[in-house]
């Protein structure tokens, strides 16, 4: 799957799932100026304190980590629980 965000900016939200991962990269190309930012969100839809929006992810790469400011472990203590991802795209391919 494929997702573009323009210069205005764009959101895609991903139907839920059970998270598996202990960390979290991106194929992506992001443009000048642009950037992708990664959410996790709970069951209801609420964005996941200390995986709230990520880090800006930028340049172009098949596999882009993507980080938080409190990145101490946050992504793995998600595996096994139902979660949904956010992603902010801005000049961006996703």
């Amino acid at each position: 799957m494929s997702a573009d965000g323009g210069a205005e900016g764009g959101v895609l939200t991903t139907v839920p799932f059970v998270y598996s991962g202990s960390h979290l990269e991106l194929n992506a190309r992001v443009h000048p100026e642009g950037n992708i930012r990664a959410e996790f969100l709970d069951a209801v839809g609420r964005p996941i304190e200390g995986a709230g929006l990520s880090n800006p992810c930028t340049g172009d790469s098949l596999r882009s980590k993507v980080t938080w400011e409190s990145n101490q472990g946050i992504v793995d203590r998600l595996k096994g629980k139902p979660v949904s991802m956010r992603f902010h795209l801005r000049r961006a391919e996703l």
